[in-house]
Formats: structure tokens, C-alpha cells, sequence
């Protein structure tokens, strides 16, 4: 049996090959809902959460009032 290092293996230091299929757009209830869990877990407060949650509100508001005018030209 050879004397090699533990983890010396291509399989352990080689990068995994992956290719990109697409993306995948997460909803504004999706967001929400992880902002909840957030809350519920503890990993934000309560002031952040309103702050996370109005600017997710803007966001959203913008998008939405940018689809009408692409409507529109």
C-alpha cells in the first residue's frame, strides 16, 4: 500500500465542475416568508425586520410601476 497523505486525492483538491442552467427568481412572498423566519429564529430583531420588509415593499413597488411603463412604450 503506497504512503500517501490523507485527503492528497484530485477528488479532495480539484474544484467540481458545474454548469449554470438558468435562474430561478424568489418571489416577494418567498422573501417574506424568509424574513419570518429570520424574526422567529432570532438572527434579526424587530427593527430590522421592519426595515428589511419596507425596503422589500420599495423594491417590489418599483419593479411593478417599471413593468406599466414598459407597457406603455
Amino acid at each position: 500500500m503506497s504512503k500517501k497523505k490523507l485527503f492528497s486525492d484530485r477528488r479532495w483538491t480539484e474544484p467540481i465542475d458545474f454548469k449554470v442552467i438558468g435562474k430561478v427568481e424568489v418571489t416577494k412572498e418567498e422573501r417574506i416568508k424568509g424574513l419570518d423566519f429570520f424574526l422567529s429564529q432570532g438572527i434579526i430583531d424587530e427593527e430590522k425586520y421592519r426595515m428589511r420588509l419596507e425596503s422589500l415593499e420599495n423594491e417590489y413597488s418599483n419593479k411593478k410601476s417599471g413593468d406599466e411603463n414598459a407597457d406603455d412604450k
